[in-house]
């Protein structure tokens, strides 16, 4: 039962794009800019008592919400796009390369998601304006979740970017297609 939203494959998938593509290994760098930045930004957050406003609660809910939405229709645009492309370098790097845009999407629509749960959970534990002390652990948890998240959008829009670019600068077509 529990396999039907197993979501282990995405997250693998997702970090296995962030090596360096000269030496094909692990990028060190990467994960200290997307994990390690968050985590300083949510730390920051605790240390100077930042906690979210029920106003920026629910803006945030709306708009991950709505972003999970849109990158759905992502994937199926990628997912369309597989069918005919190529990159110069050879069908197996245009395959790869869609493979990881696929992953980073995936992963980012799985974030929006682990998003809104503190956010959820802040609105469910917080009912009123007041003081509450699950905004201790609520708000620098989104904090990093969606820092994370923003960092991770602008890595698939340079990847998308470049995609679109190939496929726009009159790359060569696939045979067939």
């Amino acid at each position: 039962m529990l396999d039907k939203i197993d979501v282990r494959d995405i997250i693998t998938d997702h970090y296995r794009t962030l090596v360096d593509d000269a030496t094909k290994k692990r990028a060190k760098l990467d994960y200290v800019l997307f994990l390690g930045l968050p985590l300083a930004a949510a730390m920051a957050s605790v240390y100077g008592s930042v906690v979210l406003t029920d106003t920026a609660v629910n803006v945030l809910i709306t708009a991950l919400s709505i972003l999970a939405g849109l990158l759905l229709n992502v994937l199926v645009l990628i997912h369309t796009v597989s069918q005919r492309f190529t990159v110069p370098t050879g069908p197996s790097d245009g395959k790869r390369f869609l493979q990881e845009i696929y992953a980073n999407i995936a992963y980012c629509i799985f974030v929006s998601i682990a998003s809104m749960a503190p956010l959820l959970g802040q609105v469910l534990l917080c009912p009123t304006s007041g003081g509450c002390g699950a905004k201790d652990w609520t708000s620098p948890t989104a904090l990093f979740l969606t820092s994370h998240l923003f960092l991770t959008l602008l890595m698939v829009l340079k990847r998308l970017h470049i995609l679109l670019k190939l496929d726009m600068n009159g790359r060569p077509p696939v045979a067939g297609g």
